[in-house]
Parts: C-alpha cells; sequence; structure tokens
C-alpha cells in the first residue's frame, strides 16, 4: 500500500520533498533553516529499513546520523505524514526554558527534527513482511547532543553553540574561544599604538562592510522561499496544541468506516467519530492526490 523514499516500492506519495515539506515547515516554525535531501544519508536510511523490513521493530541502528524512528501496526495504511505528526507531537514534551523533555515524556524526535545544526536529511518508509510500515529518517550532523539546544530561542544558543563568556582573572579579558587579551591594553594613551592600529583597522572595516553588503543582498534573494513556508508555520503553530497521535483518529471513526462517512469535499472525505473522552469530532481525510499540505 504505502511505500517509502527508496529502491524498494517507490510511489510518487513518498517522493523526497513529502517527507521535506512538513518537516522545513516546523523548522521555519522556530527560525531554524531548511534540511535539503542528501542521497548519501538517504541510502543509508533505506539500507537500514530493509533490515527492519522482516520484524518492524522501533530499534536504533547506532549508526553516525540523527535518527527518528515510526512503526505503524498493520492493517492500516500508514503515511509519511503519520509518522511526521507523530514525531511533531513531543513537542507539547519539550520545555525550552530548561531545555528538556517533561518527566516521563519523550521529546527527542521532535528536537532532532528542528536541531539548527541538522541540515541534511535522508528518509526511507518500508512495509513489513509481519504486517505493519517502517519509517526512517537519518539526520546529518546528528542533534540531541548532551548540554546544546536544538535552536535559538528561550535566552539559549542555536544547535549547540556555546554562548561567549568573558571571565576576567588579573587583569586579563578571555572570550568564549579561549584568546585572551590584556584588559589595559585597550587604551591607546597608555602605550601610543594608536598610529599603528589605524592601517589594520581600515582594511578590517572596509571587508566588514563589503560582507555586509553580500549578506544583505543574498538575505533578499532569500526572502521569497521564506515567505512561502510562512503559512506553513502559521499552521504548525495553529495546531501546535491539538496534534492526536494518527492511531487515535483512525480509532475514534472507526478506521474511517464507510458507517461514519459524512460527505465528500473538493480534497477528501468527512468522516464522523467519538473520542474516547465522549466528544464528537468531524474529521476530514484527504485523498492521496491532494496537493494542498498543512493548509488543509
Amino acid at each position: 500500500p504505502y511505500a517509502g523514499c527508496g529502491q524498494f516500492n517507490r510511489s510518487a506519495q513518498s517522493s523526497p520533498q513529502d517527507f521535506l515539506n512538513l518537516q522545513n515547515a516546523a523548522r521555519a516554525g522556530v527560525g531554524v533553516g531548511m534540511l535539503s535531501w542528501d542521497s548519501t544519508v538517504a541510502a543509508y536510511a533505506e539500507g537500514y529499513a530493509e533490515k527492519r523490513k522482516g520484524d518492524c521493530q522501533k530499534v536504533s541502528s547506532g549508526g553516525p546520523y540523527g535518527e527518528n524512528l515510526f512503526q505503524g501496526g498493520g492493517g492500516i495504511s500508514w503515511t509519511v505524514s503519520d509518522a511526521l505528526f507523530s514525531w511533531l507531537g513531543e513537542k507539547q514534551n519539550y520545555i525550552c526554558e530548561s531545555n528538556a523533555c517533561k518527566e516521563g515524556q519523550p521529546c527527542g524526535e521532535y528536537t532532532q527534527l528542528v536541531w539548527a545544526n541538522s541540515t541534511r536529511v535522508g528518509c526511507a518508509s518500508v512495509t513489513c513482511e509481519v504486517g505493519g510500515t517502517f519509517i526512517t529518517c537519518n539526520y546529518d550532523p546528528r542533534g540531541n547532543l548532551a548540554g546544546e539546544r536544538p535552536y535559538l530561542g528561550c535566552g539559549g544558543q542555536a544547535g549547540g553553540t556555546p554562548p561567549p563568556t568573558s571571565d576576567k582573572v588579573n587583569g586579563t579579558e578571555t572570550n568564549g574561544n579561549g584568546n585572551g587579551s590584556s584588559a589595559n591594553s585597550s587604551n591607546p594613551s597608555r602605550n601610543g599604538s594608536s598610529p599603528a592600529i589605524l592601517p589594520i583597522v581600515l582594511p578590517v572595516v572596509t571587508i566588514l562592510a563589503l560582507i555586509s553588503a553580500i549578506s544583505i543582498y543574498i538575505w533578499r534573494k532569500r526572502s521569497s522561499p521564506k515567505k512561502k513556508l510562512s503559512s506553513w508555520s502559521e499552521d504548525i503553530e495553529d495546531i501546535k496544541s491539538v496534534l492526536l497521535d494518527p492511531s487515535v483518529i483512525r480509532t475514534a471513526t472507526s478506521n474511517f468506516s464507510e458507517e461514519n462517512k459524512l460527505g465528500e469535499g473538493g480534497f477528501g472525505q468527512v468522516y464522523k467519530g467519538m473520542m474516547p473522552d465522549g466528544q464528537e469530532i468531524a474529521v476530514k481525510r484527504l485523498s492521496e492526490g491532494s496537493k494542498q499540505g498543512l493548509p488543509e
């Protein structure tokens, strides 16, 4: 039914872009750069998915990359979106201020997905021989490094870059990379070094001005793609409080049974359902060919 982004049972629904779209929308929502598809990382993901095809166990590969895994039970045609929303659902368990998961709750798959320093990704999906679906995404460089934050925010640094420090010991000021300079040498009147510094400072200022101009030009050139992602980011923010495990929706609607079908719209069918707490819901299931994405 559903195929992976690799050499086994490839389908249009599992193209690299299907894996990238939702992940990049979530990353844009927290202000980090987009992931790009990497064939080497994808080949690793495909190889490991093939190994898990026999037992469909959600077990880490122990490889050199960051890794998110999804295992769906038999009898249901699981999709890429099911896996990605499962990982995004862990956002509610991540406490940004303390850079930790809520006690007893997982959040590592969410933090890996939005890890700023992870810039390349490769994913794969297989239908298991024992029934069910196994989906894996690998990230390079890997994230979830001890003592580091996934992204800028809450007073932290993105992707593990330590904040600069300034320690004054015996009149010496040391910055974050360990380079020291005398705290007294900043006063040119004491050592008469101002004329010698000018020939060095002027070229440096000129180079910095050129770099700034080039950076502004590149930023403007790239502004359009970011605008395209903004609507997805807003949608991610809007739905973050109501993300549900796909299996809960399927159970509530009796696996989208015909008896629960209310009607059909332009991009999918609408079903009624009953949540475990007795609340009645209406669920729109997008058709396989829909390109509406998060706006739907």
